[in-house]
């Protein structure tokens, strides 16, 4: 793996999908009703709504969040991982391990997860977890690009994953995808 040499087209892009997370749920926030249906209308995975043909869904629930707690959440964990894995991969690397991700955590929710209405972008975030984790355990990184300490995902990990069998709330799948 080579180190990119960071350039502020990185750092837009990070920014980029931040605006993107925090402007959907800020205009759908101004209905004060951001509820099951709001979300469900807005493009929430549903398992439902897929088998009705709204394939669209599968991507779409990545760019909502139902609560700014939520929103907050993924925006902080993205944050820290973004910059170092930006480090190591180009922008459109970067994109693909976040959408990728992101599709085949919506998949595991769709085959797995007995409720019918999903939101969020935790799938994308855990997705550059596990790239990180991945290049971290295949090679020493030096401490420029590393700065993340084991410690700190482990921690992270653990911690979602307990929340997420603890809050039924929260697709814990969706983590696992």
């Amino acid at each position: 793996i080579d180190i990119v040499d960071g350039d502020s087209s990185h750092r837009n892009i990070q920014l980029l999908v931040i605006f993107i997370w925090i402007s959907i749920y800020f205009l759908l926030s101004l209905d004060r009703t951001q509820d099951f249906y709001l979300l469900l209308e807005a493009g929430a995975l549903s398992r439902g709504a897929i088998l009705e043909g709204e394939i669209y869904r599968i991507f779409s629930s990545f760019f909502l969040h139902s609560s700014f707690g939520h929103v907050a959440a993924n925006v902080l964990v993205f944050s820290a991982l973004s910059q170092p894995i930006l480090r190591l991969v180009d922008v459109s690397r970067y994109l693909n391990i976040l959408f990728i991700s992101s599709l085949s955590a919506s998949f595991v929710t769709l085959l797995a997860h007995p409720c019918d209405l999903v939101v969020g972008a935790s799938g994308g975030v855990f997705g550059l977890i596990g790239a990180f984790l991945a290049v971290k355990m295949a090679r020493n990184l030096p401490g420029s690009i590393s700065f993340v300490s084991d410690t700190y995902i482990l921690v992270l990990v653990g911690f979602e994953l307990l929340s997420g069998a603890l809050n039924e709330r929260v697709d814990i799948y969706s983590h696992i995808g």
